[in-house]
């Protein structure tokens, strides 16, 4: 049987291995105020309060019912696994050639040899864990890719790109790449030569063909903390942010908008007329007429136009328009109706056309003064949603771009044409593909649309990382002598506390290549050999010094 793994369980994956560090369990300790429902961690056992109270001085132990600590009742709830997460530096002897480091090895051996040779162990918290993606830079004369709902997602790597702006980083999801490039070859994949601007909600269009969807920007504290030249941050935004300045407040109204039209079509793609001919757009299609100052009435299936302009009156005269698109935009309006012609005359002595169209402008739809546009009709000839309206812009007699009126809405499947009433020997018909949006629209959910399932930890080692336990000042992290150079970077989980024997809970440790581990400041270590490797890196010797920080970014693809 075959199957794939698909990139939403990646995602998946990538959404819990961070959730596991925002939900680290807080240690168990006496005379602290908890409250019905907290949960706490200790002797590698996980215990929800069943009362309100102050914690005694009998730590819980039980695994199995209800037991009190003298102050608050602890009911045992499970078993502790990859509860807190550390980052660790180690391995300070040489590699056997140190411009070489060897590929670390998954094995017991390996895990055990890299968890004693830590010097040192600093924990992940919430802040300082993100999701990420491949950082794609915009760059003039690159050809990226477009977003479409049937290629897979990973043949669609290059379909975002990321802008520097004033004092923050836009992500721009690439929607159509495609522009009319001349009558031999049609519509064709051309190079970016704009880059998109702006932190609108609807599509952007720039000068060179291209369409972006805004997705969210990057603020310049996000990007200190987790822009690194191969990765930058994603997340989805779950609730509306107090603060309606910040970026994330921005892409919050990104999200917003996208729900109003989910399942929406808000891009039709121009394909090869048939399979490797090369030309894109077809050919034969009547030009389009176009007329400003009119008004088209309402109430009424039957519009006149009076045709204006030697070639626009010859067209009128020499063709007919039955089944093509009149579209009318009121003046100053952002949007347009469309209706479909079902008769078409044209009196060539007083240059009025009379128009049938399918169904009458309805109140508010077809009064004031517009513009009308009658060009060829994109219909779909299946779906299952409600809604799509557009129409075809030509270079000639070629289709060169599809506009759309009303991305409707509810769609899963869609296939569509393009109408035009010419003669079948003169007519090499247009072949398009409606693409359909993902289901809340897009810049709903960026970790989705832009696969986001890669995990990055991002801390920092600041001098020598000292710390005050029960009185007693010590440093953690060495800046002098032979165990200052680390050529390792190990992340893992639960190990030991030394002074407790149960899991690790303080902010930073010792590790037992430490020349002070076991120096009787038992509070600053761990118990050597303990902890689950989730990751090891080897790397060239890094020389720690007292006046230096080292800002240690791990990325994991799941």
């Amino acid at each position: 049987m075959s199957a794939i793994i698909t990139n939403k369980l990646r995602i998946f994956n990538a959404q819990q291995f961070i959730e596991s560090v925002n939900e680290q369990t807080a240690l168990w300790a006496t005379g602290v105020a908890y409250s019905e429902g907290q949960v706490v961690l200790h002797a590698s056992n996980l215990y929800v309060a069943v009362s309100d109270g102050t914690s005694g001085a009998t730590a819980p132990t039980h695994v199995t019912g209800v037991t009190s600590d003298g102050g608050v009742d602890w009911a045992f709830y499970n078993k502790s696994i990859f509860n807190n997460i550390y980052m660790g530096i180690g391995k300070h002897t040489s590699w056997s050639d140190d411009t070489n480091p060897p590929t670390p090895v998954d094995s017991t051996k390996e895990h055990n040899e890299a968890k004693n040779a830590l010097t040192a162990l600093k924990k992940v918290g919430a802040d300082t864990i993100t999701l990420a993606v491949p950082r794609i830079n915009w760059t003039l004369n690159t050809r990226y890719s477009m977003y479409t709902n049937e290629l897979g997602e990973e043949v669609i790597p290059n379909s975002y790109v990321l802008t520097e702006a004033s004092n923050q980083y836009n992500v721009y999801k690439v929607i159509n790449c495609k522009k009319f490039v001349d009558a031999s070859q049609g519509v064709q994949p051309v190079p970016s030569t704009v880059k998109p601007t702006g932190t609108s909600n609807e599509i952007l269009e720039t000068a060179d063909g291209y369409a972006w969807k805004f997705m969210y920007s990057i603020q310049l504290e996000q990007a200190l903390k987790f822009l690194t030249k191969d990765y930058f941050p994603v997340k989805y935004i779950t609730s509306e942010p107090s603060d309606n300045t910040s970026a994330e407040y921005g892409q919050w109204t990104v999200q917003q908008s996208a729900l109003s039209t989910p399942n929406s079509i808000d891009w039709v793609d121009i394909i090869d007329d048939n399979q490797n001919s090369g030309h894109s757009g077809g050919s034969g299609y009547n030009a389009s007429i176009n007329e400003s100052s009119v008004t088209p009435g309402e109430g009424s299936t039957t519009v006149t136009l009076t045709i204006t302009g030697a070639a626009q009156i010859a067209n009128a005269t020499n063709n007919d328009y039955t089944n093509y698109a009149l579209v009318y935009t009121k003046d100053g309006a952002a949007t347009a109706n469309q209706r479909k012609i079902t008769g078409w005359s044209f009196n060539a002595g007083t240059n009025v056309a009379t128009i049938t169209i399918d169904s009458a402008f309805a109140a508010g739809e077809g009064d004031g003064t517009g513009s009308i546009i009658i060009a060829p009709n994109v219909v779909l000839t299946a779906g299952d949603g409600t809604g799509f309206a557009a129409y075809a812009l030509l270079q000639g007699d070629q289709v060169s771009k599809v506009v759309i009126t009303d991305g409707g809405n509810g769609y899963t499947h869609a296939t569509g044409e393009v109408q035009g009433n010419v003669a079948a020997d003169a007519v090499t018909a247009a072949k398009v593909t409606p693409i359909i949006s993902p289901t809340n629209g897009h810049g709903f959910n960026p970790v989705e649309e832009l696969n986001g399932y890669y995990a990055m930890v991002s801390l920092k080692l600041e001098y020598d990382e000292q710390e005050t336990r029960n009185s007693v000042l010590k440093s953690v992290f060495p800046v002098t002598g032979a165990t200052s150079t680390f050529r390792q970077v190990v992340i893992l989980t639960d190990p030991i506390d030394a002074t407790t024997n149960n899991i690790a809970g303080q902010s930073k440790y010792r590790g037992p290549a430490n020349a002070d581990f076991g120096d009787g400041a038992t509070d600053f270590n761990i118990v050597g050999g303990t902890g689950k490797v989730l990751y090891i890196e080897n790397r060239h010797p890094i020389s720690r010094a007292i006046d230096q920080i080292e800002d240690i970014k791990v990325v994991f693809e799941f």
